[in-house]
């Protein structure tokens, strides 16, 4: 028979965007949730108590909201962000149940991919799924990596080549008496985990606790599996390695675990050739013949390695008896690893992806982020030199904004461009159109694209059509400066800080009225323009992009051509002109870096970072700026007691004033406890 009750939910929500579910079971007696708010700084948003069924009575005093039973509550979260500070929010959680030690997911936002540094050949390996950093180590005072058993993995970014003489190793550490095993590394032919068609050299735990090495014989092309006899799945650290070779001693497989030679089999000297990726506490070992009870790993990770060589039992011994990380990592390191991926730090590597779903700053004050969407990259092709900007590729990657911008009648478009060399690169620079995304809008205007010729051209539409066009070409030579406007003057474009406009129409003074979102890098000009660019996708690199609520003067346009000496003199440019909206789309201004730290306060223990003391300042705190998961462990909370976590945010970067943030709380109802995620919006939540 199993008991039923009823499960709540609580939503803490920074940014004012969307927000994600806390959910605890509310075991018939209610809850209460407390949020303090010393600093002014973070996006407004709801402390909200909801539930599936929607009745009871809410109580608000002050900062707390509670709630008698399964009902709606909310209460003021945080007030707007302004840039290069911190905030913190506690929350309080009450429960009669026994909510066990859990876990807490963190997703990231969009600065870049979390990874697990290789220190030895820069194979840098990307977490996928939820892999969390703990203070659980082989030795003491180090960390490990912890794998949920369900989600969680590492891949590596370089590919393998068929590698036929190696040692993979790895320490591993599954929960006490787990019979769910899992794979500590394995290499296949594709990144991800679904779709491989060749997998092997596997080493992992089976549903007995055995370690198991396997390998498809190049001679035979049959899977070969040689395994402990002794199971290991006991809740302690144990180090495995698995070498193959042609020659020598230690010819064919061999398996140690804790530096002795538990298997082999000396008849497998080579392995099935394909280039493939290593995968780290995940494999595609189903097929084989005593598989584990899933591919992901359940426990935690440490030290793993891959060598060019077969190591010797003196060198595996040596490996399993060094007294600390560092002695352990210098005896890997002097045995020359292909690989080294010591799984103690999980950092932001903005190299890697460095702009799929990036936000670009509004540094005007209007606090207008431009999301980056279908990988809108940073390059150091710019304007000037000592800045980024905005790499689009023609085909999938554009910007938009996050805010309705109204219906302009008067107003400036002003951008740096370059496209790519050839007559057909064209794309629009940016457009307004109705709708976020890019699917065909009803009503769109307000463009400045380059058309199939090279010619820039400026359009909008006032019941028809509207164009005016650069007698010049500018495609495939360089950076230039386009600057459109609008006002009862009519439309004026003007290149190159020329206070002359090379194209003008006094006779159309008013554009479209609709309200709509700006683009940068995507409109609809394929569509009914005489002029039309060779695609809606701008192919080149955007760099200071801004939007003036006046028309500015051939005077004002030539001042800012002529700070075109570095990106301070830019900015304060453009700043001096004030610019309803203004995206640098330079390298510093991607993303905010957001730093958090999450403390048990009834212990005084830092969660996150795993510290043994209290987090102290947000300079020793996480970088949230992740594409995935990872996660923690949240302490056990008593039957009947509070448990009071502080959730402490820092914005890392003054000159992010205005970036709308979204860093959600969710504590999830589980069987044993409950689980957690913070996490920002995608870009699809945000249309």
């Amino acid at each position: 028979m199993r008991r039923s009750h009823r499960v709540a939910g609580l939503v803490v929500a920074v940014g004012g965007l969307y927000a994600v579910g806390m959910q605890i079971p509310a075991a018939y007696s209610g809850y209460s949730a407390t949020v303090e708010n010393p600093v002014a700084s973070y996006g407004s948003g709801a402390l909200v108590l909801s539930s599936t069924t929607g009745y009871g009575t809410c109580t608000t005093t002050g900062t707390t909201v509670s709630s008698d039973s399964n009902t709606n509550c909310s209460g003021t979260l945080l007030p707007p962000d302004t840039g290069g500070t911190s905030a913190s929010a506690t929350t309080s959680v009450s429960d009669v149940s026994n909510l066990a030690t859990s876990r807490l997911a963190l997703a990231g936002g969009s600065c870049g991919l979390l990874v697990t540094p290789d220190i030895a050949g820069g194979n840098t390996a990307v977490l996928r799924g939820g892999v969390a950093l703990t203070a659980t180590s082989p030795w003491t005072g180090s960390s490990s990596l912890a794998f949920s058993g369900s989600t969680g993995y590492l891949e590596s970014t370089v590919a393998t080549a068929n590698p036929q003489t190696f040692t993979i190793m790895g320490w591993f550490n599954t929960a006490a008496g787990a019979t769910s095993g899992g794979t500590i590394i394995g290499d296949t032919n594709a990144q991800g985990n679904s779709g491989q068609t060749l997998g092997d050299r596997q080493l992992w735990i089976d549903p007995a606790g055995q370690v198991v090495f396997g390998v498809t014989d190049a001679k035979t092309g049959t899977n070969t599996e040689i395994a402990s006899s002794g199971s290991y799945n006991n809740g302690a650290w144990h180090l495995a390695v698995a070498t193959l070779t042609s020659s020598g001693p230690d010819k064919g497989m061999q398996l140690y675990v804790d530096g002795t030679n538990v298997a082999a089999d000396k008849f497998v000297t080579g392995a099935v050739s394909y280039t493939g990726y290593w995968h780290l506490g995940w494999g595609a070992d189903s097929s084989w013949a005593s598989p584990p009870s899933q591919p992901y790993f359940n426990g935690n990770l440490s030290s793993i390695a891959v060598f060019p060589t077969a190591l010797t039992g003196a060198q595996i011994s040596t490996l399993y008896g060094a007294a600390s990380q560092s002695a352990e990592q210098a005896d890997i390191t002097g045995d020359a690893p292909t690989y080294y991926w010591p799984a103690t730090t999980i950092q932001t590597d903005t190299a890697l992806l460095p702009g799929i779903n990036n936000s670009f700053a509004d540094i005007s004050g209007s606090g207008n982020t431009a999301t980056g969407v279908g990988e809108v990259t940073s390059t150091t092709v710019a304007p000037w030199s000592g800045i980024d900007s905005a790499a689009l590729n023609g085909t999938t990657a554009w910007l938009q904004t996050t805010q309705n911008i109204g219906t302009p009648q008067t107003f400036t478009i002003a951008a740096w461009f370059n496209t790519g060399t050839g007559t057909t690169a064209g794309g629009t620079i940016i457009g307004d159109t109705n709708l976020q995304g890019n699917s065909p809008p009803s009503t769109w205007d307000r463009s400045l694209w380059i058309d199939t010729a090279g010619h820039v051209v400026f359009g909008v539409y006032p019941g028809s059509t509207q164009e005016i066009v650069s007698p010049g070409s500018y495609d495939g030579t360089g950076w230039h400066l386009a600057v459109a406007t609008l006002s009862s003057a009519g439309m004026q474009l003007y290149m190159d800080g020329n206070p002359t406009p090379v194209a003008s129409n006094p006779g159309v003074t008013s554009a479209q009225n609709y309200t709509g979102y700006w683009h940068l890098g995507w409109g609809n000009e394929v569509n009914g323009w005489p002029y039309p660019p060779n695609q809606a996708y701008f192919n080149g690199e955007l760099s200071n992009v801004s939007v003036f609520p006046s028309a500015l003067t051939g005077s004002q346009i030539a001042a800012i051509y002529a700070a075109n000496t570095s990106q301070a003199n830019q900015q304060a440019a453009v700043l001096g002109d004030s610019p309803s909206y203004y995206w640098p789309l330079t390298g510093a201004d991607i993303c905010t870096q957001v730093d958090l730290t999450l403390q048990d306060n009834s212990s005084g223990i830092c969660i996150l970072p795993p510290l043994p003391g209290s987090c102290g300042t947000p300079t020793s705190a996480v970088t949230l700026a992740s594409l995935e998961n990872q996660q923690v462990l949240l302490p056990q909370i008593p039957n009947g007691t509070t448990e009071s976590l502080s959730i402490t945010l820092s914005d890392t970067s003054a000159s992010m004033s205005g970036l709308h943030l979204s860093m959600p709380l969710s504590l999830l109802a589980a069987a044993g406890g409950f689980t957690a995620t913070l996490g920002y919006p995608t870009p699809a939540a945000l249309l």
